[in-house]
Order: structure tokens, then sequence, then C-alpha cells
């Protein structure tokens, strides 16, 4: 396998440029192009990579010219514009604004091309200096060079490789795509699918229909704090509401033929427009909850390691989610063996809840202490798990970590897990209105 010489690499980049209709790529463009063939996509084409960049943003990749057009290379374009979630990559830059920062364009584009089937090429090899050298002062090209034939090969090889096995991207993956700066290591990507294949297998279980008693007039007295809630006619517009305040012109982006459209990534990433109605004071209960776990070697997994934040999620959520009406804050605390990925997975874990926004509400203990008002008189203290405290409502909780637990089918695990948490939320429910 032999690298390509100056001249071939020439012929290489002048070949595919042309066919797509470049003379050359604009800096970052180019930069991150560059960065994919250095990271591996050694037969990316330059002039592939301008249309795709120009179909994602809708701005300009580079100085254009005649396209001399390659129907392969068309036909790998509309195949990928027809993968399921693919248009939700345009939104990811539409809702960035104008000039999205490079930082996030550049790690958006490198998850998206690390996903791309293809791009390999024995005949297609480069060596790092040669390339930049040839980016900023271009050889002659080498006449003898097949670079057409290595072009149309490279295509019809990504072209197969699509159609043996069709790329779709989920929900999280456009999340994981929309937030290159959340992942910072390849042990952040592990642990986020890990985790998230846990949340929806345990979401899965952990629903019902809960219905909440009225709070007594001494909860209501001592646990109360007046809130402000929308109660009268219109306002002004806001990007926070319920589905009964929104702007009726939201609605448009919804297409049923979709698994994730539009409306779903802008009420993903908090851009869906809501009518902010006029305001009046009612109560609202605060509820401060901490959640005492102790942990063992059965953590050093990376799949229990996952699992258990997935359980935190999901139990967070659906606490928060219950008291829908009340302050809600949650207090993991992690108690005895540190697993080695630990702490990884809990700065990680914090910055997944900055995203979601919700980290003013979910604390962890690894991460420093609750804040200094947290299960103060002034709200209903509870306790799950852990030695039982006096001034604090108690309810026994523990993470399975048996090896029974650990030998049982997955499937059997999450089932398990989000049993527990419907029982969590059913004592609650019995005691929380006094």
């Amino acid at each position: 396998m032999a690298l390509l010489k100056k001249p071939e690499i020439t012929a290489w980049l002048n070949a595919s440029l042309e066919a797509s209709g470049f003379r050359h790529l604009e800096p970052l463009p180019q930069r991150i192009w560059k960065d994919a063939v250095r990271a591996g996509k050694n037969a990316l084409p330059p002039g592939f990579f301008g249309l795709l960049w120009e179909r994602l943003t809708h701005k300009t990749a580079g100085t254009h010219r005649e396209r001399a057009g390659l129907p392969i290379e068309e036909e790998l374009l509309a195949r990928l514009a027809r993968i399921p979630g693919f248009e939700h990559l345009e939104g990811l830059f539409i809702l960035r604004g104008a000039r999205p920062p490079e930082e996030f364009t550049a790690g958006v584009f490198a998850q998206v091309l690390d996903r791309l089937p293809g791009f390999h090429s024995p005949a297609i090899q480069m060596a790092s200096l040669d390339l930049e050298s040839v980016l900023e002062q271009p050889a002659a090209p080498d006449p003898a060079f097949p670079a057409a034939r290595h072009l149309q090969t490279v295509y019809q090889d990504a072209l197969s490789r699509l159609a043996a096995a069709p790329l779709a991207l989920t929900p999280v993956d456009l999340f994981e795509i929309g937030h290159p700066h959340l992942f910072r290591s390849p042990a952040d990507r592990t642990f986020y699918r890990r985790m998230m294949a846990g949340v929806s297998g345990l979401a899965h279980w952990a629903t019902g229909v809960f219905t909440l008693k009225e709070e007594s007039a001494m909860v209501v007295a001592q646990f109360g704090e007046p809130q402000i809630l929308p109660l009268g006619g219109y306002d002004s517009l806001t990007t926070k509401g319920d589905i009964s305040s929104l702007l009726s012109s939201e609605l448009g982006f919804i297409d049923e033929e979709m698994a994730v459209d539009l409306f779903d990534l802008k009420f993903c990433e908090n851009q869906l427009l809501y009518f902010k109605r006029e305001e009046g004071a009612v109560f609202r209960i605060r509820r401060d909850i901490t959640v005492d776990l102790e942990l063992t070697p059965f953590f050093e997994h990376e799949r229990h390691l996952g699992l258990l934040f997935a359980w935190c999620f999901v139990l967070a959520e659906r606490l928060m989610e219950t008291f829908i009406k009340d302050a809600v804050r949650v207090f993991f605390q992690f108690r005895g063996f540190t697993p080695s990925a630990f702490r990884e997975a809990c700065a990680f874990f914090r910055f997944f809840l900055e995203e979601k926004g919700i980290f003013k509400r979910i604390f962890l203990s690894s991460l420093g202490d609750p804040p200094a008002d947290f299960q103060s008189a002034r709200a209903q203290g509870w306790k799950l798990g852990g030695p039982p405290d006096e001034r604090l409502k108690h309810i026994p909780v523990s993470f399975p970590q048996s090896d029974a637990f650990a030998a049982a089918d997955p499937l059997e695990q999450e089932r398990e897990l989000g049993a527990s948490i419907v029982q969590i939320l059913k004592q609650m429910i019995g005691h929380a209105d006094r």
C-alpha cells in the first residue's frame, strides 16, 4: 500500500473538486475535510464534502465553477438525504443562527462523517505532510494518475456499504451530534450510549398514572412558597410554556412521515415559541429528596455504571414529572466503593444535565455538596435509601448489585429497576400530603 506522491495528490483533489463544481474550498470546510482524512476517512473526496457542507449549513463551501457532474455522486447525496433523521442535521445549523461557532461546526461534521460508511481506499493513501504541502502550494497534477476511476470506485463502495447496512439517525444520535462539546473523549461517547440505552429500557417500565392527594393546610403553611403562574390572558411570547400555550404556527414543523421531525428537534433544544400569559400567585410545595446509594465493585463494569446513571436520571425525571407543580430538588449521595470511571461518568452526567436544563435541580455528591439550604426546615425532606433520619420522610431503597442481578437478561434488569421507580413514586404519593 503505497502513499500518493504530491502530483498524484493534486490530481486526486482536482478531479474531485472539478466533478463537484468547485475551484477550491474555503479555509474552514477545507480544515474540517483535512481533519477527517487524517482521522481515517483517507478517501473522502473534498468535492463531495463541499457539497455535503452546503447541503447542511446552507452556506457556500468554496469558489464554484461549472460542475462536471458525476451521476454516482448525486445518487450518493440523494441517498444520504433520505436517511431517517438526516434533515435534522440541517436543523442543527438553522437553530444555531447565521454564524455558528467554528468548534460547533467542526464537531458536528466530525461526528456525521464518522457515521458515514465507506470512504476508505488502499489506492488513496496520503502522508499528512504531503497533503499539507499540496494544499499550501499545489504541485503539477500527474496526468497518468487515474483519479477519475478511483473517484468512481470510492463512491460505488460508499453506496454499497450504505445499502448493506442502512444508516438511521436516532434522537440519541442527534443529541450526540448536536452537542459535540459534551463528548470530549471516546469514553464519554461510550458511557452516553450505554446510559441512554438504559434510559430507553427503564422508561418503558417506569410509567404509570399517579393521583396526588391535596396537601394538608399544615404542609402548605410549612413548606409552601408563592409561585407566579399564568392565570389570565396572553401577554407576550417566550420559549418556555406548556402545550396549551404553544404558538399554533409551530405545529407547521410537524411532519408525520418522519420518525423525528423539526418540531421534535426544536422541542429538545427549547426553541419552540409559546404565548406567555398574564400571571397570578399560587402556592407550590418545596420538596428536597436525598437518594442515598451505597456502591460496590459491581459498578466497575461499564454497563452497570451506565445503568446506574440511567436509573438516577429516570428516577429524577419521574419525581419532577409526578410533583410537577412543586419545587423538587434531588441529591444523589454515593457512598462506599468508587469505580475507576466514576468521577468521569459523574462529570459527564453533570454536563448532560446542563444541556437538559435541569442541573439546578439535580445534584451529585461526587461533584460537591447540595445547596446550603437543601433540606432546611422550609422544605419537606425525603430520604430514599440509606439509614433512616428522624427529621426526614424515609423510604427504603437499594440498587440491586448481586451476582444474580448481574447475570440476568438486560430486559429483566430494566424491568426490575423500572418497577423500583414506580414503587418509590407510589410510596411518596401516599405520604406527601402530610
